[in-house]
């Protein structure tokens, strides 16, 4: 399963026009603009909060309580490192499955492949299985200042 968000806003639109026609190498300006939402969607996963600060909510009572006790693995009870955080079990797949990329023409993040399932339940939710929506993915008002002033460094001093 592939999502593929764009952005709409046309300050950023036009920032990247305005780069795209003064800079012969816009590449770099785009790397550091994924390493900056890398950055930003690991700390609001650590905060358990979604792009516009939001706090996520919290886990139903019987996953607390499921998740304090720990969890079988080949029969043998495997406690988890931390059970009070909402999104991470056995495994921490999503905080480490983030992943960038950049090229001449875009900036791109997203949760690796090998969360292909969970991730969306999340970030979406599951009604059909009182899961709710957690949004991890997405770039909220201050995250869009700062791709501006990211874009407005390299076309003010292309390098």
């Amino acid at each position: 399963m592939s999502i593929n968000l764009s952005v709409d806003s046309h300050q950023v639109l036009d920032a990247i026009d305005r780069l795209l026609e003064r800079v012969e190498n816009p590449k770099p300006a785009f790397w550091e603009i994924a390493g900056y939402l890398e950055r930003r969607h690991l700390e609001r996963f650590n905060q358990e909060v979604d792009p516009d600060g939001n706090p996520w909510e919290e886990l139903a009572p019987a996953t607390k309580k499921q998740k304090n006790k720990g969890y079988y693995v080949d029969g043998v009870l495997v406690p988890l490192r931390s059970p009070d955080r909402t999104l991470l079990g056995l495994q921490w797949n999503l905080q480490d499955q983030i992943v960038t990329d950049a090229d001449t023409y875009s900036a791109m993040f997203g949760i690796g492949n090998d969360s292909e399932q969970y991730a969306p339940t999340h970030h979406f939710g599951d009604p059909r299985r009182n899961i709710p929506a957690r949004p991890l993915l997405g770039i909220g008002d201050e995250d869009e200042a700062e791709v501006l002033a990211i874009l407005t460094q390299f076309i003010e001093t292309p390098l």
